[in-house]
């Protein structure tokens, strides 16, 4: 880790003890396991928050959009072929961690990919690795996952670069990028992943969150929309749901963060008993609130779900 990064530290531990916690537990996710990674994520959001000086008004506006246009282009992206300039020597990548099996012959298991001092700013990415004997079925979710990783890391390095020059002799820009497996059955896995990163100069680090929804059936990513009826107004039942909870929950202050638009709702994950819906920082509430989320019980979604869609089994449990 780089010099002067004296956060990441703790940062690094709090988060491989996250990722140790889910493992323990069995291919699909207890909903306790999702509990607990999920605060320990919210954890780490507030530490570099609380550690981090004054906000900046300005610069968290741009982050914001930021990560919403990066979100926007992966989801329309993810099963693009990737190249990146990343793919260099000073990548130290290592397996690390349990294996969750899939049924299949398939294993999803964890490649940990981290900078060995060479590179011009530090990272550490900890993200799932699906193997297997059928090529067709890990390889459109392997791209996924390599294609959110390669994006946000160049996009870091694109930011890091511009202001490095500016700001010689100042802390190294760093970037974290971790997960959780919120499912991981023989028919879906969802995977969580949170990015804390730190750019040279900034007044404070900056966190957002991307989702990955793989289909084994069909070999795809899926969309929102794949989940439900055609025709079905799921935003606005996804809408109403997490504003109420939001309000329950005493966090909500920006409510247009949660309307039902697509932009809002591109950040979700399938876990046993429900659709997680995540709400990165400065979206409903706060910075200083840090990431909130609200989880719709597959029963609030029962009429719209599509009979033979991808939650059709959990939907009926």
């Amino acid at each position: 880790m780089k010099p002067g990064a004296t956060m990441a530290g703790v940062v690094l531990l709090v988060v491989t003890g996250a990722f140790m916690v889910g493992c323990r537990g069995p291919a699909t996710a207890a909903p306790e396991g999702v509990a607990i990674e999920v605060a320990v994520a919210r954890a780490v959001a507030a530490t570099l928050t609380a550690e981090a000086q004054a906000p900046h008004a300005d610069l968290v506006a741009t982050q914001v959009a930021a990560a919403r246009a990066a979100a926007a282009t992966l989801t329309a992206e993810a099963t693009a072929p990737v190249a990146s300039s990343l793919a260099t020597p000073a990548a130290t990548i290592v397996l690390t961690g349990p294996e969750r099996d899939l049924g299949q012959g398939l294993k999803l298991v964890m490649q940990e990919t981290k900078d060995d001092g060479q590179a011009e700013f530090g990272y550490y990415v900890r993200s799932p690795l699906m193997v297997g004997p059928e090529q067709p079925l890990t390889e459109p979710f392997n791209r996924a996952v390599d294609g959110f990783v390669m994006y946000a890391l160049d996009d870091f390095r694109q930011g890091a670069a511009e202001v490095a020059v500016a700001s010689p002799g100042e802390p190294d820009s760093s970037i974290w990028i971790t997960h959780t497996v919120t499912l991981a059955t023989e028919d879906l896995v969802s995977v969580l992943f949170y990015v804390d990163g730190y750019v040279t100069g900034a007044a404070h680090p900056f966190h957002y969150s991307y989702a990955l929804n793989y289909d084994l059936n069909g070999a795809q990513v899926l969309g929102l929309a794949d989940l439900f009826r055609p025709g079905t107004d799921y935003l606005g039942v996804l809408s109403r749901y997490a504003l109420d909870d939001l309000k329950r929950q005493g966090v909500l202050q920006w409510e247009n963060g949660a309307l039902p638009a697509p932009e809002n709702y591109q950040r979700w994950s399938i876990s046993p008993e429900g659709l997680l819906i995540s709400f990165d920082e400065y979206t409903v509430a706060p910075g200083v609130a840090g990431p909130q989320s609200v989880l719709v019980p597959y029963a609030a979604l029962s009429d719209i779900l599509a009979p033979e869609g991808p939650l059709a089994s959990l939907g009926k449990e």
